[in-house]
């Protein structure tokens, strides 16, 4: 019985679909040249062949298989897509701009073909070619936003200016009510040193719309480049106060004035006023508050650089480390201890993978006299700052006087060491070290050393000069702390109680009790940490006079 092509050639292909949607690409792929085998030149069965080939990385078959299709029986709008989009993918632009050339002369275009077409052009840089395939395609849709910008563009690509400024003319008449294209036209009038142009565009948009934010934005500019201080400053305003303005225009102005505001208090006063109408006209974006802050920060208005920051940290895009970092440091400089622990318990949750915030919790529970929670603190925030050497610095530093207070002074011992490992030259350490071993008065010929360190480090430092004289009235060398004391007291602006209270001990020590009385009373005055302890040492010198 003679064999019928017709109906081998339907099971051939049934069986290859079959294969095709179970996903067995390779057996398909036998199957689809089984029938081609037996049909030879159907555009559906090439097709096929040259997904599959692609599919399969081989390219070679799949640009072969795929050509084939184009000119086989059968070819139908997809079979030109899908040749197109092999060689697409395959970087092959030229041959893939060729055969949307071809496809467009086979068939009704389609505006899909053109923009594709274009598309293929722009990622060749054969920019002309990509303007005649637009122009065919707008003859098909007519002017849209999308084809005028590309062609715009295009032309600026190519250096035609005015050819660019022609399709920004053409969407002002097709949308005379989008004020974007004006402003748009005057940007690159701005952009080309044609300002008077720009400038009567931007007169013209406030014409219409006086409060224009871009516009007035834009013009402020153009006046304070021509000196017209007060006239820019007028349209500086209504642009700060629009909510339309974008706050990153608005923070660029703000950052701007910053930069050129300080020292010059007119500016400054200009600067603080347009921080408040940021403020005003965005109270619910992070950047408003976040850059008066810097402002106030700056001018050393910590209050109300506290409160901006703290209004930033609280909407939705302001949960910034960076704002973090300035509360706690603000709260810390203020002396606000338990307002320090609040912010800082507040920063480590939203930041747990940070030490600073755990360092600054452990601060603030110090000054708040508790010392077992510091140093819980401290011991966290170590764990978390492991190549971060600054930072463990002064976490070992404040562990040492944490522990000292505790009297556990092995531990306090430890934690300078390791500070003084990672920065042998950290002049507070050094200090502080050598300070705890002379209220001990052990080791002090260690304590001399790191003291006569940290002096020379940090030469006229009051508080460095009182340990200096403290080490050596440990050792009873009474003359040499008095130099050094007295010499502390001149250099402090204001001598704290501890200050008083050593030049008492030095003095009394030298037989000048009565100079001791007066120093312990002063210190008394200013809150001394054991007032007790002093008023014992004036009472019994007062009663043996």
């Amino acid at each position: 019985m003679e064999k019928d092509p017709d109906a081998d050639f339907k099971a051939a292909f049934w069986e290859a679909q079959t294969l095709k949607i179970t996903e067995r690409d390779r057996a398909a792929l036998a199957a689809f040249q089984s029938c081609d085998s037996i049909r030879p030149d159907q555009a559906m069965v090439l097709s096929e062949l040259a997904r599959l080939s692609h599919e399969l990385k081989d390219p070679s078959a799949a640009m072969d298989y795929a050509q084939r299709s184009l000119v086989a029986e059968g070819v139908r709008d997809w079979h030109w897509e899908e040749a197109a989009r092999i060689h697409y993918e395959l970087n092959l632009l030229e041959p893939t701009a060729h055969i949307l050339e071809r496809y467009l002369l086979q068939t009704i275009p389609k505006a899909g073909t053109f923009e594709m077409l274009a598309a293929v052009y722009m990622e060749m840089s054969d920019w002309p070619s990509a303007v005649r395939t637009l122009d065919s395609l707008e003859k098909k849709t007519g002017i849209t936003e999308e084809i005028a910008e590309q062609k715009k563009q295009l032309y600026l690509e190519m250096g035609e200016l005015e050819k660019a400024i022609e399709q920004l003319d053409r969407l002002i008449r097709a949308y005379p009510a989008d004020l974007r294209y004006r402003l748009e036209k005057a940007e690159m009038y701005a952009a080309n040193d044609r300002l008077e142009e720009a400038r009567v565009l931007w007169e013209d948009v406030l014409k219409r719309y006086p409060e224009q934010p871009v516009a007035n934005l834009r013009l402020a500019r153009y006046f304070q480049a021509q000196g017209a201080y007060d006239k820019s400053y007028s349209r500086l305003k209504v642009a700060m106060a629009s909510e339309e303005l974008d706050i990153d225009d608005k923070v660029a102005v703000l950052l701007n004035m910053y930069i050129h505001s300080e020292g010059d208090s007119a500016l400054t006063a200009a600067t603080f006023e347009l921080a408040e109408l940021t403020v005003r006209s965005a109270p619910m974006d992070a950047k408003s508050w976040s850059v008066k802050g810097d402002l106030h920060m700056r001018d050393d208005q910590f209050v109300e650089a506290y409160e901006c920051f703290s209004k930033a940290v609280e909407l939705p895009n302001g949960n910034k480390y960076e704002i973090w970092e300035q509360i706690l440091l603000l709260s810390g400089q203020q002396a606000e201890w338990s307002r320090l622990e609040g912010d800082a318990k507040k920063a480590a949750d939203r930041f747990p993978a940070e030490p600073f915030p755990l360092f600054m919790l452990g601060m603030g529970q110090m000054q708040l006299n508790a010392p077992k929670n510091a140093i819980d603190s401290w011991e966290e925030a170590l764990d978390l700052s492991y190549g971060k050497r600054f930072i463990r610095e002064q976490i070992f530093t404040n562990l040492g006087q944490a522990y000292h207070e505790l009297g556990d002074h092995g531990r306090s011992d430890r934690a300078f060491e390791n500070a003084l490992k990672l920065d042998p030259d950290n002049a507070l350490s050094l200090n502080n070290y050598a300070y705890f071993l002379a209220e001990r008065a052990e080791n002090l010929s260690k304590a001399l050393e790191m003291t006569i360190r940290s002096n020379k480090i940090d030469p006229d430092n009051p508080t460095y000069l009182d340990t200096w004289a403290w080490v050596h009235y440990q050792n009873a060398q009474y003359q040499e702390a008095l130099e050094k004391q007295e010499r502390a007291m001149e250099l402090s602006k204001y001598p704290s109680a501890d200050l008083f209270d050593h030049y008492g001990d030095i003095l009394f020590q030298l037989e000048k009790t009565e100079q001791a009385v007066k120093n312990w009373k002063r210190a008394l005055e200013l809150g001394a940490e054991d007032p007790e302890k002093i008023r014992e040492k004036i009472e019994q010198n007062e009663l043996e006079k």
